[in-house]
């Protein structure tokens, strides 16, 4: 049993929230008195908090994403940042998305590439930044793809109507 020092009212422990830096772990006001302070500061910051949320949302302030590109060895200012940004009209190069764009890099000589979305960036890593295995891959994708000659994943080579190809980018 403990008291809630915002309204006053002995309260079970069960009625307080845990909170790992009070020495006895759980939070000084009820989950009450809580849940109405957390609504009353949600109503009179709320532009600042949105805010706040939509730079999360975005991406990185300016500041962090300097700090997180010198880190790695990424050689870039954020106005060369927003000039490739503005040229590739905000969309990854490859597949036109305007999803979470990334820095792609040249990582033998940190030089920045251009923006790719984290699906297309992702691949070409996996690919090891290999334009040849690229190739290779392209290749085989066209030899297999369903309905063509050399196809012999379905009986009669029918192809399938309801394959979802809008995330497939364009041949090379």
């Amino acid at each position: 049993m403990r008291t809630c020092t915002k309204c006053g009212v002995p309260k079970p422990d069960s009625e307080f929230s845990k909170d790992r830096a009070r020495r006895d772990g759980l939070h000084p006001w009820c989950n009450e008195c809580k849940r109405v302070g957390q609504r009353s500061n949600y109503t009179r910051n709320r532009k600042s908090i949105l805010a706040k949320h939509k730079l999360r949302v975005r991406g990185y302030t300016n500041s962090a994403r300097l700090r997180t590109w010198s880190k790695y060895g990424i050689k870039i200012s954020v106005k060369e940042y927003d000039h490739i940004l503005l040229e590739q009209n905000g969309k990854c190069k490859i597949c036109n998305k305007e999803d979470d764009r990334r820095l792609s890099v040249d990582h033998t000589t940190g030089t920045v590439r251009g923006l790719l979305c984290r699906r297309c960036n992702s691949a070409i890593g996996l690919f090891g930044d290999s334009p040849q295995l690229l190739v290779e891959a392209a290749k085989y994708l066209e030899s297999k793809a369903p309905g063509m000659a050399g196809d012999t994943s379905r009986k009669g080579g029918d192809a399938v109507a309801s394959v979802d190809r809008a995330h497939c980018s364009p041949p090379i």
